[in-house]
């Protein structure tokens, strides 16, 4: 499992270079602004990127989930780990930062600004993705709980997403790079609440939102890899929802998709960046991105 771990370390054949790209120091930059508030509820979006060194490697787009923040210092060592395999890593700050968020409040004024900052994400990664040594075209997302609900979708829906968001309401992050969006070639979602809003009451004055942002109204659209990573001590998901994200990943296969799920007995709800739970995180994320 852990061979193409063990290689990438420090090897430049895994980073897969352009030889006829500048090579990128290894190192880490804090605190870019990918996204701009436009109205009084939201704030400026940042998120750090981690470099591996080297050109044309695989990118990975990191989400935490619901009440977490880019800085803290479990999600530091992800990033930092992944740039050590080989990997850029974008680690961002979206709406789901902070305090635990109500994600229904305003009608899903949050659910909508966390699609957005994703989108606003993707079009850094193809604006900057070259110039801190990764190719663009090679993006992973990697989200936990939360995050993997807002990768989902998007890795299904692709750019139709950010159209229909419109129908519910101006854009409420303006992006800092340009038009062009970095496509999504797999996800890895780790505990992913990815059914939540079956479990919750959500508003009623909206039924379209909430159905645009069910995964299963996607299936059949996109070519994504998808690894669900399901925890056996995560007790803030009910056994129901890991049999429906069995059986999702079930109709992607049939649809053409390669997606597994992979369960991890001894894996509580959060991520961990250490030990047999990150190495098997790890391992999924290398397989999507096609370094394993």
């Amino acid at each position: 499992m852990l061979c193409g771990f063990l290689l990438c370390l420090g090897a430049t054949a895994c980073v897969g270079g352009d030889p006829e790209g500048e090579a990128v120091v290894a190192g880490v930059e804090r605190d870019v602004v990918y996204a701009e508030a436009v109205h009084d509820a939201a704030s400026d979006r940042g998120l750090d990127v981690y470099r591996p060194g080297g050109t044309g490697a695989p990118v990975v787009v990191v989400l935490h989930g619901s009440g977490g923040d880019k800085d803290d210092a479990l999600i530091r060592r992800i990033g930092q780990q992944l740039a050590d395999a080989g990997l850029v890593a974008y680690v961002l700050d979206h709406a789901l930062r902070g305090a635990e968020v109500d994600v229904v409040v305003d009608d899903g004024r949050v659910v909508r600004e966390s699609y957005e900052d994703l989108r606003c994400a993707l079009r850094f990664v193809a604006d900057h993705a070259g110039e801190h040594g990764g190719d663009p075209t090679k993006v992973t997302l990697l989200g936990q709980s939360a995050g993997g609900v807002v990768g989902l979708v998007p890795a299904l829906a692709g750019a139709e997403l950010e159209s229909r968001l419109t129908e519910f309401g101006e854009a409420q992050v303006r992006c800092t790079a340009g038009a062009d969006v970095a496509a999504i070639g797999g996800l890895v979602g780790f505990n992913g609440a990815f059914f939540v809003f079956e479990f919750i009451d959500v508003p009623q004055t909206n039924p379209e939102l909430w159905a645009l942002v069910d995964p299963r109204q996607h299936l059949g659209e996109g070519s994504a890899t998808f690894r669900f990573i399901l925890g056996g001590q995560d007790a803030r998901t009910p056994q129901q929802h890991d049999d429906e994200v069995i059986a999702f990943a079930g109709e992607l296969a049939e649809l053409g998709h390669d997606a597994e799920v992979i369960e991890i007995a001894e894996a509580g709800h959060g991520w961990v960046a250490d030990g047999p739970i990150w190495d098997a995180t790890l391992a999924a994320v290398l397989s999507v991105t096609g370094q394993r």
